[in-house]
């Protein structure tokens, strides 16, 4: 990984953990129902289907919550281990947008773009919420990385990931469709498609 580009990283998750209990952000909107139900996963006292699309509210995919449950497990059962879970998704994304901007520019462009994009106020006030809507950009961001590096398998699965995360995420598979008609000639679009939707069925059937 390159220097700059961990030590963004690095100063993203210092900023944005240091705080996570900071009496500021205790009461936010309606987000305290993802806290009770990733808990009472954690504690065994729910143990709902993983692949549901009625978690939270009966509308956010259960995988989101499983996904700060494990965090909590780790980290604690607060709300620090809450919250922790959505600052560690994000910061993992920044090296996500490194690799694609590189890849469709060149490295200036990425560390100005990664830099511009870990240092946006709006991403680091929905990780101190705990709220989900901010995990859409994980299978976002990797998809299309995956997708401009020739891994369309791969891409499908993270695309239908967008699935059973916080449901804004589900633009992607759109996405990535267009970009196939847009990107590759008619000799190739098949053979991507292929590929993509295989990717996509493996976890979305």
């Amino acid at each position: 990984m390159n220097k700059i580009v961990f030590a963004i990283i690095l100063a993203f998750l210092v900023i944005n953990l240091h705080d996570l209990n900071n009496w500021y952000y205790s009461a936010i909107g309606d987000e305290y129902a993802t806290f009770i139900y990733s808990k009472s996963i954690a504690t065994g006292e729910l143990s709902p289907n993983i692949f549901s699309q009625k978690g939270v509210y009966n509308v956010i995919p259960t995988l989101s919550s499983y996904y700060q449950a494990t965090i909590m497990k780790l980290l604690g059962i607060d709300v620090f281990g809450w919250k922790a879970g959505h600052v560690l998704l994000t910061a993992s994304t920044i090296f996500g947008l490194y690799l694609l901007t590189k890849k469709l520019f060149n490295q200036n462009i990425a560390l100005l773009s990664t830099w511009f994009y870990s240092s946006n106020h709006l991403i680091w006030a929905y990780v101190h919420t705990g709220y989900s809507n901010i995990e859409s950009l994980f299978p976002f961001i990797f998809s299309l990385t995956a997708f401009y590096y020739n891994k369309f398998f791969l891409s499908g699965i993270l695309a239908a990931l967008g699935f059973y995360t916080f449901y804004t995420s589900r633009i992607t598979f759109l996405v990535i469709l267009f970009l196939i008609f847009l990107v590759h000639s008619k000799h190739h679009i098949f053979r991507v498609f292929l590929y993509f939707f295989l990717g996509f069925a493996l976890l979305i059937f």
